[in-house]
């Protein structure tokens, strides 16, 4: 993994230690330690990772509610008919869920 990073980002390979350091201490990688080789994993699923990400934005910018974001985008972008023909197909099967 640290040849992977570094090789994507040009870190010294001392960076890439620290930041897995870290990372292990806020419990969001875990680690296998065999010998003289450490193997990193994650301990949370990148839709976990993107759906934080998304609730934090949220929180931000649109005071944590979705509708306000939907409502800036559709208000401020063009929408062909067929993308206002998908977006209440999706609301319709949200609503049939409940």
């Amino acid at each position: 993994m640290i040849s992977s990073l570094q090789a994507q980002t040009n870190w010294k390979p001392k960076t890439v230690r620290t930041l897995l350091e870290r990372l292990t201490k806020k419990e969001v990688v875990g680690v296998h330690k065999n010998q003289r080789v450490y193997t990193f994993y994650p301990h949370y699923s990148q839709d976990e990772c993107q759906r934080a990400k998304a609730d934090s934005f949220l929180k931000r910018f649109y005071d944590g509610t979705l509708k306000s974001l939907l409502v800036q985008f559709i208000q401020d972008e063009d929408l062909s008919k067929e993308d206002i023909k998908e977006l209440r197909s999706i609301l319709d099967k949200k609503q049939d869920k409940k």
